[in-house]
């Protein structure tokens, strides 16, 4: 098995656990810690800290002894995806790392890969680069589908999401914080929108003229609850701002912040960035959590952002084990969630290439 974990064997009796990706429940129950969502204030999983052999719990900032665990994890950033915060952890996940696709094409023009989304039909993804005037198809091994993609007239793309019709493609331009409306099906560029235009535009231009240079639109998703569009704006401040279905109207905004729960605690051997630093590269919706899937260039970190509830519910390091270190995955630019195999695909816009990371709970 590739990826950040692997099950070094059977477990040893009286502990042993039915299978790897339980262990941490497993492990607590089995040496009487506290359930992680019945504990009492909330049984946050503050960290789990392994120190060679056994790994060690700490809850609530409390150690409760240890336990030999059935899973080495072999990335030191998958330990911090284990961290919940609220009462109700049933949100929180872990984050396996499966694969890495090479992406770069630079005869086609995609080697800064910043946006991405998966299909309706699950067979393939688009991708935008910002430097290249162009919308590109990949399949699902990260090659470029010629025949579908095509050419356009503006460069600078900065995200990409599709609509519910399957056909139609929505991207974000950061430089005038434009959103093109694209058919996928006739490969065409159909019409072109600015935040500025819209009604309700007042609401958050002062967000915009004070922020810095290229900190302005980074990604859209389309909320398939609401059946409206979002975009994200990358800092300064950071910010989710809700549209309407027809790019008339700026519905509503909320800032993304350290008090929203968007920092970055840093993994071992490699200390976060400050609070202030957290950027906002892409981000996805996810119809089950009905939350949002966020990635940051900076903190090398996914979010999974309730929008209800104005706060990130959980996070976890881009990160993977290779030859026996961690590496973080570089400029992370593209985010996108299959529902239906529980995978979040990144891309890196450094790297050119596609990562595959399963979403366990």
């Amino acid at each position: 098995m590739t990826g950040g974990f692997h099950a070094p064997g059977p477990f040893s009796a009286p502990n042993r656990l039915p299978a790897w990706e339980d262990a941490v429940c497993h492990a607590m129950l089995a040496n009487r810690m506290p359930p992680p969502i019945h504990a009492e204030g909330g049984a946050l999983v503050e960290s789990l800290i392994r120190t060679g052999n056994p790994a060690h719990f700490s809850i609530l900032g409390k150690r409760y002894g240890s336990v030999e665990v059935g899973a080495l994890i072999s990335s030191p950033g998958a330990l911090d995806s284990l961290k919940c915060y609220g009462k109700d952890c049933t949100m929180s996940f872990s984050l396996i790392f499966l694969d890495r696709l090479d992406i770069e094409d630079k005869d086609e023009g995609l080697d800064e890969p910043s946006g991405l989304v998966l299909d309706l039909d699950g067979q393939g993804f688009w991708t935008v680069s910002d430097d290249t005037k162009a919308v590109f198809r990949l399949d699902l091994d990260g090659k470029i589908d010629s025949a579908r993609s095509f050419a356009i007239e503006q460069d600078g793309l900065e995200g990409i999401t599709i609509h519910p019709d399957g056909r139609t493609l929505f991207a974000v331009r950061e430089d005038d914080n434009s959103i093109l409306q694209l058919d996928g099906e006739h490969r065409t560029e159909v019409r072109r929108f600015r935040l500025q235009d819209m009604q309700g535009w007042e609401t958050i231009a002062s967000y915009f003229e004070d922020g810095g240079a290229n900190k302005g639109l980074e990604g859209i998703a389309w909320n398939g609850a609401t059946d409206r569009p979002v975009v994200l704006k990358e800092g300064e401040p950071g910010m989710l701002i809700e549209l309407s279905s027809d790019f008339d109207r700026i519905l509503g905004h909320q800032v993304l912040d350290q008090a929203k729960g968007f920092v970055d605690p840093g993994v071992p051997h490699a200390p976060g960035v400050p609070a202030e630093k957290v950027d906002f590269s892409d981000i996805c919706y996810d119809r089950a959590r009905q939350a949002y899937w966020i990635v940051s260039d900076k903190a090398k970190r996914v979010y999974l952002y309730d929008h209800k509830t104005d706060r990130v519910v959980h996070s976890a390091p881009l990160g993977y084990a290779k030859d026996g270190e961690y590496k973080e995955v570089k400029k992370a630019e593209g985010v996108s969630f299959d529902q239906e195999t529980s995978r979040l695909f990144v891309v890196s816009d450094e790297e050119a290439r596609l990562y595959v990371f399963a979403v366990r709970p």
